[in-house]
């Protein structure tokens, strides 16, 4: 078996994702809406995660998305910067999250 395959690796973090996104489904898709909302709510339509699981956190009481928060952002309606910012999740240690503008 191979060890470096950009192809199969591309492929196998796919069916991870979407494996994710169906084990939670529904708080994802309340997820999308919320992150849809705030980006309507800023004049460059700009967010991050942390900004959609503060909400989570406060309406639904939703703490995370676990491994399908890597999906939230995964369609036609958003794209990435190119800006990072430092997440503010306690849990997330500061690490380096990516900012999403809404296209939709």
């Amino acid at each position: 078996m191979k060890l470096y395959d950009q192809k199969r690796s591309e492929q196998l973090k796919l069916a991870g994702m979407e494996l994710a996104a169906d084990n939670v489904r529904e708080p994802l898709e309340l997820a999308r809406t919320i992150a849809k909302e705030l980006a309507l709510t800023k004049p460059d339509r700009c967010l991050c995660m942390d900004e959609v699981g503060a909400v989570l956190e406060t309406r639904y009481g939703i703490h995370s998305l676990g491994p399908a928060s890597g999906s939230l952002f995964k369609s036609k309606e958003w794209s990435f910067t190119g800006r990072y910012v430092k997440s503010t999740k306690i849990t997330n240690h500061s690490r380096i999250i990516r900012v999403w503008i809404y296209i939709g």
